[in-house]
């Protein structure tokens, strides 16, 4: 009997940070959600709090044109636009960072122990490959998230633009 009770606690636990995880990550992705990046950053400023770490920087990204996409070429290939970038986010930051699916077609990078410098070379990485992809984002990079957030808007407006 103690044996079956044991097991079944082993297999609930296991479902349970099944759940844990799939509540923290983006289905179309795989990158951690909104609330897993938002538990994620309150981790980060523990950490700076506590051991007096090197700040953070912050990329905010805003695939351009998902809805010409998705209205010109379909869903899927909208899709396959929002997967790529994920894909090219991950490549180009370390496994340190942390990244996430935040709105529709918005991103967000967390990039501990890394100057505003060190993120706009980052940026820049990413707006390198993504241009090959033939794929462009408006990318915000600041110490904060909102003052990221700005930065994307500026790009953004500016990208339309010109």
């Amino acid at each position: 009997m103690f044996f079956k009770i044991l097991q079944e606690n082993k297999k609930l636990k296991k479902e349970n940070e099944l759940l844990k995880k799939e509540a923290r990550t983006d289905y179309l992705t795989g990158l951690l959600n909104r609330k897993g990046i938002e538990e994620k950053l309150a981790e980060e400023k523990e950490r700076i709090n506590r051991y007096g770490a090197k700040n953070f920087s912050i990329l905010f990204l805003d695939l351009d044109n998902l809805k010409e996409i998705n209205d010109n070429r379909g869903y899927e290939e909208g899709d396959r636009a929002l997967k790529r970038l994920a894909s090219i986010i991950e490549e180009n930051t370390r496994k340190v960072d942390s990244v996430a699916r935040v709105g529709g077609d918005e991103f967000f990078a967390l990039l501990p122990e890394t100057s505003k410098e060190e993120a706009m070379v980052v940026a820049e990485k990413i707006r390198t490959q993504l241009r090959k992809e033939k794929l462009n984002a408006s990318i915000g990079v600041a110490e904060n998230k909102e003052e990221a957030q700005r930065q994307m808007q500026k790009q953004k407006r500016k990208n339309k633009t010109g």
